[in-house]
């Protein structure tokens, strides 16, 4: 069996799209980790990133309402084509 990170990164593995967005909410602020694997990810694999939407502070539902980044994740998705 060939591993998905092998498969993906092969410029011959038939995949329609290799762009990718990072799209998140936390209860904090710090994102930093995570953006650092994401991009050392996408970075191993060759692929392309759109985009990012980090939106902090997120510990119910709703918290998410009148946020900017709402709006960003939205026009995000609507930009990829």
């Amino acid at each position: 069996m060939i591993s998905l990170e092998i498969a993906e990164s092969d410029p011959d593995y038939r995949n329609p799209k290799k762009d990718s967005v990072l799209i998140m909410a936390a209860e904090g602020a710090g994102f930093e980790e995570s953006e650092h694997w994401y991009d050392h990810l996408e970075k191993h694999i060759g692929w392309k990133s759109l985009g990012k939407v980090l939106c902090g502070y997120v510990t119910q539902p709703g918290d998410t309402k009148d946020k900017a980044e709402l709006k960003q994740a939205y026009d995000l998705g609507r930009s990829i084509k």
